[in-house]
């Protein structure tokens, strides 16, 4: 049995059925799923529902009507470029850091000021620089995708972050390339 919508969830379902723009702005458990799937229900038009997890995604499936499609963001990106990555993501599996280095050409520690960062920790920095710009809008690897090192003055991270960017560069190659050797990762 379904429970009486709230004066907040009827009046953004009334907005959304006459077509008007509609923001909700609503904290964690306030209802926004099932404000939600009454808006859904006040049309025909096909809707989208996008939800953090698998979980989520299939448990609103069973509540919206038809129209609605549930699915999770990485479902979607899947769908739009990740099917041509598919092979690289089933049998990408994790590969030692050291396997990493080797792969970028990463092959002496290097000394920063009065610091010294193996072959291992250049790699996981690379790695993470990939990863932090694919978090971003940015449209290219950048110095400032590489985490602050404790201990390093501006200066110093410049020059790291100058040294790390061909290998960066050359991780995201190879990332982008359906052929590629480094692990391939969902956030890819």
């Amino acid at each position: 049995m379904a429970l009486a919508p709230t004066p907040e969830q009827q009046a953004a379902r009334d907005v959304f059925a006459s077509g008007r723009d509609l923001a909700l702005v609503a904290g964690a458990g306030t209802g926004k799923t099932s404000t939600l799937i009454l808006m859904g229900g006040a049309t025909r038009k096909q809707g989208l529902y996008v939800a953090f997890n698998k979980s989520i995604a299939d448990d609103a499936g069973t509540r919206f009507g038809a129209n609605v499609e549930c699915r999770t963001a990485h479902s979607l990106a899947f769908r739009a470029v990740g099917r041509r990555y598919g092979d690289r993501l089933n049998s990408s599996g994790h590969i030692p850091t050291r396997e990493t280095a080797r792969r970028l050409g990463i092959t002496r520690d290097l000394a920063v000021d009065s610091h010294r960062i193996k072959v291992n920790h250049q790699a996981r920095l690379v790695t993470n620089m990939v990863r932090r710009f694919c978090y971003t809008t940015d449209r290219r690897i950048a110095a400032r995708h590489l985490e602050w090192i404790n201990g390093l003055d501006t200066t110093a991270q410049e020059y790291l972050a100058g040294v790390l960017m061909p290998y960066a560069l050359r991780a995201w190659e190879d990332i982008c390339s359906p052929d590629g050797r480094l692990p391939f990762k969902h956030d890819y």
